[in-house]
């Protein structure tokens, strides 16, 4: 993905942009940074495209960059998981590891929440090891993440 072309500008949209009706009017209409708020004015804004109805977000240029910076992460570390022999089966390895770390440290850089397990619904910490889980759902591509071992939500089906 480059920070100009086609295939990142529609991923910013799907993955990264929220719902209108989530965001304050400002924010709606580009008059503030999308993710920070900072006001458009005497700012380099990207407009992200249009979205809908009177729905046109921008965003400065360095939030833009730092949600790019984290949909790479994602993906490459997404993309290691599918290729390698060791992370799917549970064992360490260390590429992934230092894949895992860079996205997480990507989302924090971002400003989004912490990833939460799609299993367990517990946030994933630094300390444990997760997965990046892609599907399809019935509104679209989701990104997602997963414990790797010892999540609670197999915990809690033993008897």
């Amino acid at each position: 993905m480059r920070d100009d072309d086609a295939i990142t500008r529609t991923m910013l949209l799907i993955h990264e942009v929220p719902a209108a009706r989530e965001l304050e009017p400002a924010q709606r209409t580009g008059e503030v940074c999308l993710w920070c708020s900072t006001p458009a004015a005497g700012r380099e804004m990207v407009d992200l495209g249009c979205v809908g109805d009177g729905y046109t977000p921008h965003a400065c240029a360095s939030c833009r960059r730092a949600r790019i910076r984290s949909l790479r992460t994602y993906f490459t570390w997404a993309n290691h998981w599918e290729l390698c022999a060791d992370c799917p089966s549970g064992q360490l390895c260390s590429d992934g590891d230092r894949l895992r770390l860079a996205h997480l440290d990507a989302r924090q850089m971002a400003g989004k929440t912490p990833p939460v397990c799609a299993g367990c619904k517990q946030i994933i910490s630094w300390a444990r090891r997760s997965a990046p889980v892609v599907f399809e759902g019935m509104s679209g591509v989701y990104l997602t993440y997963r414990h790797v071992t010892d999540c609670q939500r197999s915990a809690r089906r033993a008897p």
